[in-house]
Formats: C-alpha cells, structure tokens, sequence
C-alpha cells in the first residue's frame, strides 16, 4: 500500500519584482501583505550594501526595528532597519538638534556646577524623565533592512510559503510602552506628554537656575578677559 507524500512547499508569489510574504497580524486570521525584493543601487552605500540588504514595502503603521527582528528569527539576523516614511520625522530631527544644545549648555554650567560646594539637589525619583515613544509610519511604508552577513541574504530570498506566516505579536501584559499597541499606545503618550504641574514647575525652575548661573559665570569671564 502506498504512503501519502507531505504537501512540497512552492516559492513566494511575486508581483512586479517584489516577493509577496502573506503574514497574519492578530489571532482573528486578518492577513496583510508585505512585499520585498533585494535592494540594488548604482552608487555603494556602506549603510545598505547591495549584498546583503533588502527592501520592504507595506509595512504596518507601528512596525519597529524589534519586530522586524522577530520576522525574520531563524532566518536571517538583523543588523540594523533603515525605516522610511516615519510620522513626524522632522519633529524627531529637531527634537535631537535641541537635545545636543542642551548637552553643549551642560557642559558649559559643568565648571561653574563643581566650584561650587553646595548646590541644591533634586531627588533623582522626583526629576522629569524622557518619555519613551515608539514610532508610527505613514500607511504603506517602508525600510531598508540590512541583513549580519551577506551569506543570509539567500535564507531570505529562498524563503517558501508557510516559512512565516505571522507577524510578531506582543505582550498584552508588558510594561514596556514601545510594547503598546492601539489605543493603549495613545493613552500612554497622552498622559506622558502632560506631567503634574508641580513636578514640570520644579523641573523648569532647576533648569533657570542653571542657566542663570551658567549666564553669570559667563558675563564674568567676559569681564575679566576685558580688563
């Protein structure tokens, strides 16, 4: 009597150049599509060589770089994710410029700060701390992913059907806020963005302190090398 062969697995469907990776994103069967392809320049780029990195379309508007991470677990390794078409990109640009002049400012109170034998301290608990956000991409974004080696960029263009067939769920219990999906995530970041009054009105007092005494040190060494 003869045995049943298993099912062979068949290769991606591809569309337009781009393999087409059907993946569910919750327990309710709801499918969406990502498509990829191997990334290809003219010019080398040492941030996405060609031999090692791919292209990926149709991403979900919350994907992070752990999430593509945990697609391709037992694939391929992730060595970084370049991610197009993230929602207030500017924003992010020049909330990082801020945050190096804030450093230079530091640096410049440092001398004046350690003269000083007595200085008012604020309890570490009670200081106001950076908020945590995890990003949100336009509809129909996508990234560059870059892969460790060269050698797993065959894993991922080689992949079959039913290799991955779900996106990476996450801890409705965790703890963690880039782990907030959906109107938890809004919550989050609604009441992150407004802390209690008496807590902003401390920090910002700290902070015109400092730069008053930092302005001071300065006007004095100003003066001193005038004389």
């Amino acid at each position: 009597m003869g045995t049943k062969k298993g099912k062979k697995s068949s290769s991606l469907n591809e569309v337009g150049g781009y393999k087409v990776l059907p993946v569910e994103v919750s327990d309710t069967g709801v499918v969406h599509y990502l498509y990829f392809r191997q990334h290809s320049s003219n010019k080398e780029d040492i941030l996405k060589p060609s031999d090692r990195t791919i292209f990926m379309t149709n991403l979900p508007a919350d994907t992070t770089e752990r999430d593509v991470r945990r697609l391709f677990q037992g694939v391929a390794r992730i060595a970084r994710v370049i991610f197009h078409g993230v929602v207030g990109q500017d924003v992010i640009k020049t909330a990082a410029a801020d945050a190096r002049m804030m450093s230079e400012l530091a640096s410049a109170m440092a001398d004046a700060e350690s003269s000083k034998s007595k200085k008012s301290k604020i309890n570490e608990d009670d200081k106001l701390k950076p908020v945590p956000r995890s990003q949100l991409l336009e509809s129909g974004s996508s990234a560059h992913i870059v892969l460790l080696e060269a050698g797993e960029l065959a894993n991922v263009m080689s992949l079959k059907s039913g290799s991955i067939t779900k996106w990476p769920s996450r801890d409705t219990d965790s703890t963690n806020p880039l782990d907030y999906r959906g109107i938890s995530r809004y919550l989050y970041e609604h009441r992150a963005s407004r802390p209690p009054l008496d807590l902003l009105k401390t920090e910002v007092d700290s902070f015109m302190a400092k730069f008053e005494e930092s302005q001071y040190e300065r006007d004095r060494m100003l003066a001193q090398q005038q004389n």
